[in-house]
C-alpha cells in the first residue's frame, strides 16, 4: 500500500533514526509517552507542536 502524505525533512529524519535502531513509529511512540499516531502526524507535518517534535528529538539524539 502506498503512502499517501509526503515526510517533512523532520519526518525523514526520524525514518531513517527509526532505521538504524530497527525500531518501530509504536516503540518510539512508547518511549517518548506518544500514541503512534501522534508520531506519524509529527512525521507528515500534521501535528506540529514544539513539546512532541522536542520528546522525538531528544529521545532519537541519544546514542543507541
Amino acid at each position: 500500500m502506498r503512502r499517501k502524505n509526503s515526510y517533512t525533512e523532520f519526518g525523514l529524519w526520524i525514518k531513517i533514526k527509526l532505521i538504524e535502531r530497527n525500531m518501530t513509529q509504536e516503540e518510539l511512540g512508547k518511549h517518548v509517552g506518544l500514541k503512534r499516531t501522534v508520531v506519524y502526524d509529527v512525521m507528515i507535518g500534521r501535528n506540529n507542536k514544539p513539546e512532541n517534535k522536542e520528546k522525538i528529538y531528544k529521545f532519537l539524539q541519544k546514542e543507541a
